[in-house]
């Protein structure tokens, strides 16, 4: 195997990408197409994402020693993979409720005014919405995404609406209207 010799051979890509789709659940496997694709010999956002959920999203791998061998850099795996679901995922609900919580934990990591706040806000708000989440949590990405990017109009034009319906006309709620 090509990942136990730390080595790749261009040839063999389609090969990776088949191993790694039949054999998600295998370590080395995911490690290793996740590596190419960080490192820019695989250029498939597809696989890339699949690859990058594989190993970020399953607990066992979170102490991996594969993550220093093949040089990947955690946080900006995160933030890649999040992107990618809010950006190409069109449609929301496809996600399971362990990939819309992986993408709150990139965006609850993120300083105010970071780009990638805006983007990940408002795809969490997009998620919200269609789940008509009124909570409080829900309430605080509204808050950001209207911070962050006033010109939101689905977000503006569906907070509008919920203030009017629970009656609410402090400082906050008319910033909106």
């Amino acid at each position: 195997c090509d990942a136990g010799t730390d080595s790749y051979t261009l040839d063999r890509l389609p090969w990776y990408a088949e191993a790694f789709t039949s054999f998600p659940d295998d370590e080395r496997c995911a490690f290793f197409v996740a590596s190419l694709a960080y490192h820019k010999v695989i250029r498939e956002p597809e696989l890339t994402a699949r690859a990058y959920t594989a190993i970020l999203l399953n607990r066992d791998w979170s102490g991996s020693p594969l993550w220093k061998r093949w040089d990947l850099p955690r946080p900006v795996l995160e933030k890649d993979l999040a992107r990618h679901y809010a950006v190409r995922v069109a449609d929301p609900a496809t996600l399971s409720s362990e990939q819309v919580t992986f993408v709150e934990q990139v965006f609850d990591g993120l300083y105010e005014g970071a780009p990638e706040r805006v983007t990940l806000g408002q795809f969490l708000c997009r998620v919200y919405r269609a789940q008509n989440r009124q909570d409080e949590r829900a309430q605080a990405v509204y808050a950001a995404v209207v911070a962050d990017a006033p010109a939101d109009e689905d977000n503006d034009s569906f907070l509008a609406r919920t203030f009017v319906e629970q009656s609410r006309y402090d400082a906050t709620s008319c910033a909106i209207f």
